[in-house]
């Protein structure tokens, strides 16, 4: 989570595209209307297909939907050829530290059309606030501020709270700077903990993060905490002797037979979880050559900056003051934590499609793709993998009428896609456009994006091993 300088944004990036979009026909209209016209739409307010739609989007919404033979396109309407493919909202990484402007290209290029950010400063706020004006093409960002941690904190740059009078202090002052909602961390003590939920209520400020190790599961589920990251408490509650084992994974030493019971105490104090599984599956230690290898041959790290990448090598990173046998271990807990997933939904507990992104090799945009697939392996459908980053999303930030689903009203934030992604989730990644706030970006112009992008990062990359 380290701050990287920002470098070209997304919109100059667009500014030096040319040509017309691939797939739109007409010339585009002062107006920026824009039709998809004979498209399949996935609506995700229910798992339902609508065939042969029209969807007429002006000014950053959608203005009318309806069937194809009944709807009249606008004249001097951009019009967007659906036939045999599917509109579906755009999606939403629910756990992100977004610290480089560049991330935007690579979230926008793979669908990714809302962000939450765990970790925020004044840049975050600014980006934002450029976004909303249309000086800068990016996500709608919800953000948190610094990290709430006890002393000593674990990252930089957290607002250290040891005492209820300074929790109240930190969440009054996260609060005037516009943030969105609070993130409590692993080591705030019980009597902080509380003082931050209990300030955080009053002005209806919601709190996410980790279950700190002082306070436990069992207090914060009926704190009223909103979210819960990455399963954390729950592989202290569930595991069957508290004896720690440093070089093993708490997830392998579960009790399954809990899963039910906890589950179901989850879903029945509203709490929602964002398990990440990418940030696990992705670690690696320096004794493994080969398992480095093969995340640095992933094509996505092209559009990765070099210095990125050699933070994210495990000699390098903040990974390597953990146990090796631990980092493995946590690997292969992957069946287990995904048994829990499913034990969650099967309760009725929400859930959230969240990645990490930057930690070591989850690379922003690509890596909510795998998310979606882990979602699937846990035992959830297309459909309910997709929920947990459109419409789940949206109901999580009170932000329903804004984005999440295909209907009239809402935000402009869309994917076109080439197959069902309820019939496989897959097909989420086989985009023909990206539509972002009312602008349309087919697949040619990602491409290029993207490959912009790659070539700078390739000439950075020659430069240096020339030693210039």
């Amino acid at each position: 989570m380290n701050a990287l300088r920002p470098a070209r944004s997304l919109a100059a990036l667009l500014m030096l595209l040319s040509g017309a979009p691939a797939g739109v026909t007409g010339d585009a209209p002062p107006a920026h209307v824009t039709s998809f016209v004979h498209v399949t739409i996935v609506p995700m307010d229910r798992e339902v297909l609508l065939e042969d739609q029209t969807v007429v989007i002006a000014n950053g919404r959608i203005r009318e939907i309806g069937q194809s033979e009944r709807i009249k396109t606008p004249d001097k309407s951009v019009v967007i050829d659906g036939h045999g493919k599917y509109l579906m909202p755009g999606l939403a990484d629910m756990h992100t530290h977004t610290w480089d402007e560049n991330d935007f290209t690579l979230l926008i290029a793979n669908g990714v059309t809302t962000i939450r950010n765990m970790f925020g400063d004044p840049m975050q706020l600014e980006w934002r606030r450029r976004i909303e004006a249309g000086d800068l093409v990016g996500p709608t960002i919800y953000t948190a501020g610094p990290i709430i941690d006890g002393n000593p904190p674990i990252w930089p740059g957290s607002a250290v709270v040891e005492t209820a009078e300074r929790a109240r202090e930190v969440v009054a002052e996260q609060h005037k700077a516009g943030y969105d909602f609070l993130k409590v961390y692993s080591g705030l003590s019980k009597e902080a903990y509380d003082a931050v939920l209990e300030a955080a209520k009053k002005i209806r400020m919601p709190v996410v993060g980790h279950t700190p190790i002082p306070v436990g599961l069992a207090h914060v589920l009926h704190s009223g905490i909103r979210s819960i990251e990455h399963l954390t408490g729950y592989e202290t509650a569930l595991v069957k002797e508290q004896a720690d084992t440093p070089d093993q994974s708490r997830w392998t030493r579960v009790d399954e037979t809990r899963f039910a019971a906890i589950a179901g105490e989850t879903a029945k104090a509203g709490v929602w979880n964002c398990p990440t599984f990418t940030v696990y599956q992705n670690r690696a230690t320096p004794g493994e050559p080969e398992f480095v290898q093969k995340m640095l041959d992933r094509p996505e790290m092209r559009y990765v900056s070099p210095e990125t990448v050699q933070s994210w090598r495990p000699e390098n990173n903040f990974i390597k003051s953990f146990s090796p046998a631990r980092i493995v271990s946590q690997r292969q807990s992957d069946p287990t934590r995904k048994k829990f997933v499913k034990a969650l939904y099967d309760a009725g507990a929400r859930l959230l499609l969240g990645t990490d992104y930057p930690n070591p090799f989850v690379v922003p945009g690509f890596s909510i793709q795998a998310e979606l697939r882990n979602f699937v392996e846990a035992g959830l459908s297309p459909y309910e993998a997709i929920r947990a980053g459109t419409s789940g999303a949206a109901e999580f930030l009170g932000a329903g009428k804004e984005f999440g689903t295909v209907a009239v009203g809402r935000r402009a934030d869309l994917i076109l896609v080439e197959g069902n992604p309820l019939k496989d989730v897959a097909n989420v990644s086989r985009r023909a456009g990206v539509m972002i706030r009312g602008k349309w970006l087919p697949q040619a112009d990602l491409t290029a994006m993207l490959e912009k992008l790659a070539a700078a990062y390739d000439t950075k990359r020659k430069t240096v091993q020339e030693g210039g």
